[in-house]
């Protein structure tokens, strides 16, 4: 198995990125051996360990994304 460092940078949008960055290399094997970061970079550091694979990252944004947006349709039905 390969090994990578990881430097993650600032910008919220970016975080989007750093999960599949992350994902990807899991696909190809690489096992994560350090991660650096400021800002969304940081966080992403911060809660990579709550899961088992990127992939459940994923899943969880796609769920509270519909999760919201089926609130916001609500609202503005009201």
């Amino acid at each position: 198995m390969k090994t990578v460092s990881l430097v993650l940078g600032s910008g919220g949008a970016r975080g989007l990125a750093h999960i599949g960055v992350i994902h990807r290399l899991e696909e190809n094997d690489f096992r994560i051996q350090s991660i650096a970061g400021s800002s969304i970079g940081v966080l992403i550091r911060g809660i990579l360990p709550a899961f088992d694979r990127a992939s459940e990252m994923i899943e969880l944004g796609y769920r509270k994304a519909g999760e919201f947006l089926a609130q916001a349709r609500q609202i503005k039905k009201a």
